[in-house]
């Protein structure tokens, strides 16, 4: 089939650019087939059903590319979802950004690519709420996906506390539980991102609006496990930023990745010191 055809190309001129000869290559594609699936972790940004609907596809079309079947793999919740990530549990992940940061300062985990787009977290009310501005939040109930949503949670709370802000914070789960949420008047409003409020506009539209942005970082980014042979890895990067098939809608077009993509992300949040021998953190 020519798709076939075409990401053998890509495949080949990747393993070429970054010096593995064909022979190598070859010897590679055919010890995939007979090893273990591989498994990709998805932070759950969307209900599972969904993420399988999106994702699968995608995944499923890389792996026959890199002759490598690729499943995936997610959690219930975003905290859960980190938890596996940090413990080195998946092969590849698409993860956020502060969770790439958090994977590659581990040593374990090296970014192949990163979605165009940038990120900023925002603040939705349902649209025939008349408050105006953030500062009318306080002491009001505000949903979240959960602790560890960069954009949605960390970014929003961040940018409240900034403003001297307080308000009773509400984790729900995932992006969709949080618009259900303030649509229903459970919270007064909710933290997310632009990607996954346009896909809830387009089912549920003239629900929600905008009433607040934080300022932009980097976005989302797929990290590799250092245990990946480097040319399968090299090979799922080609294939996932070539554009040949179709990413999950939700997410848009990737990009190479490197960690000095992050490196805003990382100075926002730097590493916690290393404890001195004999004390306790307090």
């Amino acid at each position: 089939m020519l798709w076939r055809s075409a990401l053998w190309g890509v495949r080949i001129a990747s393993l070429l650019a970054f010096g593995v000869g064909l022979t190598h290559g070859a010897g590679l594609f055919l010890q995939a087939q007979a090893s273990d699936a591989v498994r990709f972790g998805v932070v759950p940004q969307r209900p599972p059903l969904v993420l399988t609907r999106e994702w699968a596809p995608f995944l499923s079309d890389v792996g026959a590319a890199c002759g490598r079947r690729i499943v995936l793999s997610t959690r219930r919740t975003i905290a859960e979802f980190e938890q596996e990530l940090l413990s080195g549990r998946y092969d590849l992940s698409f993860a956020n950004p502060l969770q790439v940061v958090k994977a590659t300062r581990s040593a374990e985990y090296k970014p192949i690519a990163r979605l165009k787009k940038s990120l900023q977290g925002i603040l939705v009310v349902r649209k025939s709420d008349t408050l105006e501005g953030i500062n009318a939040l306080a002491g009001q109930r505000i949903a979240y996906p959960s602790p560890n949503a960069f954009g949605a949670s960390i970014l929003v709370q961040a940018e409240l506390r900034t403003k001297g802000i307080g308000t009773e914070i509400s984790y729900v789960g995932s992006h969709d539980s949080v618009f259900e949420h303030v649509v229903r008047g459970a919270a007064r409003a909710g933290g997310g991102v632009m990607r996954t409020y346009q896909a809830f506009e387009t089912r549920m539209p003239d629900t929600l609006r905008i009433l607040h942005r934080t300022p932009r970082y980097s976005a989302h980014g797929i990290v590799a496990h250092r245990r990946l042979d480097p040319g399968f890895a090299l090979c799922v990067q080609a294939a996932v930023t070539s554009g040949a098939f179709n990413a999950p809608t939700y997410v848009g077009e990737f990009l190479p990745g490197a960690l000095g993509d992050w490196q805003s992300v990382s100075d926002l949040f730097p590493p916690e010191p290393a404890l001195q021998p004999g004390k306790a953190k307090e």
